[in-house]
């Protein structure tokens, strides 16, 4: 009897310390990346036209983030600033806007950073991607750290959907992945500049909106709004495949845009000209398991290093991303605590600070101010907003104790950017070929 009890303690004992030391299941990540998707053209923001059912029901289904931030409004800055954790000033891809200039020396995304794809796979997954963007291609650094990053230069949704297909059955087929995760990142073009949905959308959205719109931006808008629901329908065949694979319900799944869109708003029409909300509010919902619901506070896209760090248990010893974690009450916390910055350095050189209670400073600079003299330059124009009561930035505010205020949070915040900026040197740097200059000149660039 003795004997026998004592086997039943050694049993126990060894079903305890099997499954107390066993390492938490790293869950499969799916990141989505809709290029030039602004937040209040999706249908799920209140947009009078039924433009996204089917990332609606994605985001009813995640952990939505109503306000989130680009730290850039343009792709190469954005999408340096995702990847890394870092804000603009700190990584320093900041590319020319000029031809001139493009031929003689480009800014590329600097491998002293760290990105999620290196991250991923130095906590053993298998990182693919497939991306239509010239500014993404592994000439200017982005495809650092992945095992495959497929480019296809400026192909439609439906593309990147049969390009992710072929990786994930060839993912799915191989034995020698079964106990290793992967992490596919995908980056759809469709609402970018020149907007050229399927002849089949043409029927669409033949209505004007509201707003103060001329002609003009009526009929981009609505060319706009056909692309978005173009991609949205691609977004819902993808789901369905996902599920038909058995992939989609365990998978975290991101959905964020690098930034948003402009049609005249501000005078101009496009991107990469100012950091008001339509240049850099974006939709941002994670799908994870146990994680559901809105979150109203402000965020920034930055903060999805750190919190993919967290949802998938990873080590992450090469970095400091200056994001926060958004599914740990700490991380919130300390996203509350801190305010998010958002640049642009291209045509025009604009620093918005967005505060945790929706408060917004927008500083314009002379497009010649190096990064060390911001904090010492007075600014050109200076607005602030509340975007809790106007989204849209009708309406500035005129309270000088509020700018004072702002003006000092923003000089705390963009003190500490700037001691974390790295230091880059000439191999940080590339000359562009004319076959990259004309890509970049297909989407309205250069």
């Amino acid at each position: 009897m003795k004997r026998l009890f004592k086997c039943i303690i050694i049993s126990l004992l060894i079903i305890c310390f099997l499954s107390c030391s066993r390492t938490p299941r790293k869950h499969n990540v799916i990141f989505i990346l809709v290029d030039t998707l602004r937040a209040d053209h999706l249908s799920y923001f209140g947009y009078e036209r039924n433009t996204t059912p089917n990332i609606d029901a994605f985001a009813n289904e995640s952990l939505s983030f109503l306000n989130a931030f680009s730290p850039a409004p343009w792709t190469p800055t954005a999408m340096a600033s995702i990847f890394t954790g870092l804000y603009p000033t700190i990584h320093g891809m900041t590319p020319p806007n000029s031809r001139e200039e493009a031929l003689k020396s480009a800014a590329k995304l600097t491998d002293k950073v760290y990105t999620l794809a290196e991250l991923f796979k130095d906590n053993g997954y298998f990182t693919m991607a497939v991306q239509t963007n010239p500014w993404l291609s592994e000439a200017f650094g982005y495809a650092q750290g992945f095992d495959k990053y497929i480019f296809k230069h400026r192909q439609k949704a439906n593309i990147i959907n049969e390009e992710a297909y072929k990786l994930l059955n060839e993912y799915l087929g191989n034995k020698e992945n079964k106990n290793k995760p992967f992490y596919l990142y995908l980056h759809y073009l469709d609402p970018h500049n020149p907007y050229k949905a399927p002849k089949e959308y043409d029927s669409i959205y033949t209505d004007k909106i509201k707003g103060n719109y001329n002609d003009k931006a009526q009929e981009l808008i609505r060319k706009y709004d056909r692309e978005i629901k173009f991609t949205d329908d691609k977004m819902g065949e993808l789901f369905n495949f996902l599920k038909e694979k058995g992939l989609y319900k365990d998978t975290i799944i991101v959905f964020l845009a690098d930034h948003g869109e402009q049609f005249f708003e501000r005078g101009h029409q496009g991107h990469g000209f100012n950091v008001y909300n339509e240049e850099i509010h974006v939709p941002f919902f994670i799908k994870a398991p146990k994680y559901k619901g809105k979150v109203t506070q402000a965020v920034s896209s930055i903060d999805l290093f750190s919190t993919l760090v967290d949802l998938n248990n990873l080590k992450n010893e090469k970095s400091t991303p200056l994001g926060f974690s958004l599914i740990k009450e700490e991380g919130l916390e300390q996203r509350k605590r801190t305010d998010i910055l958002s640049e642009i350095k291209r045509k025009f050189q604009e620093k918005a600070l967005i505060t945790t209670n929706l408060n917004k400073l927008i500083n314009d600079y002379e497009l010649t101010t190096k990064d060390e003299e911001i904090l010492l330059t007075k600014p050109q124009n200076q607005k602030v907003y509340n975007l809790q009561d106007d989204i849209l930035e009708n309406n500035e505010l005129n309270d000088n104790e509020l700018t004072q205020k702002l003006n000092k949070r923003y000089e705390k915040v963009y003190s500490k950017i700037l001691k974390n900026k790295i230091a880059l040197d000439k191999n940080d740097s590339l000359k562009m070929d004319e076959k990259t200059i004309n890509e970049l000149k297909s989407l309205g660039y250069l």
